[in-house]
């Protein structure tokens, strides 16, 4: 996933820093997946299924680290299972959806991604479609 912290060093604003929210996170795989208010209501639903399919409540709160989330969440864990997996694939496409309509791809990267352009980069690009 193509995120701040992974590819500051590459874009135009050189940060690291969230640009979907104003809390001032370096803006992580983590964060983007589990704390970015941005995604709530798109994460509430992936959430809901995910507790679901774990056999819990949908109204109980789970305790769990950021990262044992995250273990579950990238299909890392014995409990994850193809709806937990289509459920994060849908709150990923959301989310990519609403990074690209925010404007908050990179322009130069499009024209980097684009098959078209002469300028053809392998590396990490913030390509919207």
């Amino acid at each position: 996933m193509d995120v701040n912290a992974r590819s500051y060093r590459w874009s135009e604003s050189r940060s690291k820093v969230c640009h979907m929210c104003d809390s001032g996170e370096d803006e992580t795989v983590e964060h983007v997946m589990l704390e970015c208010v941005k995604y709530a209501r798109d994460r509430y639903e992936m959430i809901q299924v995910v507790l679901t399919e774990l056999g819990h409540d949908r109204n109980e709160r789970v305790e769990k680290t950021g990262r044992e989330w995250m273990v579950v969440l990238l299909g890392l864990s014995k409990e994850t299972n193809e709806r937990i997996i289509e459920a994060v694939k849908e709150f990923l496409e959301r989310m990519w959806r609403a990074r690209c309509t925010d404007g908050a791809a990179d322009p130069k990267a499009r024209l980097r991604s684009d098959p078209e352009s002469p300028v053809v980069s392998r590396s990490r690009s913030r390509s919207c479609p």
